[in-house]
Parts: C-alpha cells; structure tokens; sequence
C-alpha cells in the first residue's frame, strides 16, 4: 500500500487557529442563546402555572354560578308552567303571584299600607277634601 505524504502545516497553521476562533466564538454565542431560551422557559413556566391557578378558581366560580342557575330554574318550574297556561310571560305571572300570594300571607302589611295612603278625613290623599 501506498503511502502518501501530507502537506506540511507551517502555511495553514494560521487558518488552523482562527477556525479555532472563530469556532470558539460561534460556541460562545450558542452558549448566551441557549441560556437566554433557559430563562425564557422558565418565564414562560411561570406563567403557565399562574395562568393555571386562575383558571381552576374561574372553573370553581363557574360551578357555583351553574349550581345557583339550578337551583333558580328549579324555583321558577312553577312559575314557567303557570305562565304558559296562563299564555304570559315568566316576570309577569311571577309578578302577580306576589301581588296575590303576598297579602294572603301577612295581610297586616297591605291595610297598613293602604291606611297610610289616606290622610285624616279618609279620602285619598291627593284628591280635595
């Protein structure tokens, strides 16, 4: 087998060191890149984890909200069902069930209220006495 002779370094030697350079400086940066992604990161981690405690306690508020929503709905079958026998609207049927059930309940409340519209000849108040 042949051998063959390399060329003698003496020429290249300075183009040997600065690849060695320019390598390490290529190296260096690489390095201040990869620690700015590190921090970046963990930035970034950070504020997953923040941006995950707020959304359990929005899901929590959520599930409160959707049991109270329940439970409103669940009051106001009644009222919805006389409503549409009746053919009117939920507010309103719901209005004059209070202005019915109310004073059945505790009627002093209604004379009071209707005695204190009067003033002391028994005539309304607002009309000539």
């Amino acid at each position: 087998m042949p051998t063959t002779a390399l060329p003698p370094l003496t020429g290249s030697s300075g183009t040997i060191a600065t690849f060695g350079k320019s390598r390490s400086r290529r190296g260096k940066a690489a390095m201040v890149l990869a620690d700015a992604q590190r921090k970046n990161r963990a930035g970034l981690f950070a504020s997953r984890i923040t941006e995950a405690g707020k959304l359990a306690s929005l899901k929590v508020e959520k599930a409160a909200v959707d049991g109270e929503r329940k439970a409103v709905e669940a009051d106001l079958g009644p009222v919805r069902y006389l409503a549409t026998l009746l053919g009117s609207t939920d507010e309103q049927t719901m209005r004059w069930f209070i202005l019915v059930v109310a004073p059945l309940l505790d009627p002093q409340p209604s004379c009071c209220s209707r005695q204190a519209g009067r003033n002391e000849t028994g005539a309304p108040q607002g009309s000539p006495s």
